[in-house]
């Protein structure tokens, strides 16, 4: 089994709704964030990936740590995701969208659904 170490968001607009992201060719909706380059430490990797994806500038200070989760990943195969989540709230409104990567994402969506597998980024809102 493969092992891929990455970075994700909690990211909550004033509104309170949480982003979520889907990969181009996927059914499952996921926290944004990335994997990390070289010795990037899981927040540094968090905020180039965010700054790569958002018309927003977020800063290492904005975030918080939620705490490490694995799980099997949901789109790529014979694959365990190791992921550092941190919370954040974006200084923006629900219009704030963030700029798609053509090749990777076919999708962006401001969320006020709290459920499965979220419930943890909500109650830490």
């Amino acid at each position: 089994m493969h092992h891929l170490h990455i970075a994700a968001a909690c990211l909550f607009n004033t509104q309170g709704h949480l982003l979520t992201v889907r990969k181009r060719g996927t059914q499952a909706w996921m926290l944004p964030g990335g994997k990390r380059d070289g010795d990037e430490t899981p927040l540094q990797a968090l905020v180039r990936e965010l700054q790569e994806e958002l018309p927003i500038t977020m800063a290492a200070a904005d975030f918080a740590p939620l705490g490490q989760f694995s799980a099997i990943a949901a789109n790529e195969a014979a694959t365990q995701v190791h992921a550092h989540v941190l919370v954040a709230h974006a200084p923006c409104s629900r219009p704030c969208r963030p700029r798609p990567r053509l090749r990777v994402c076919s999708g962006w969506h401001w969320t006020s659904r709290c459920r499965t597998p979220w419930r943890r980024c909500c109650a830490a809102r």
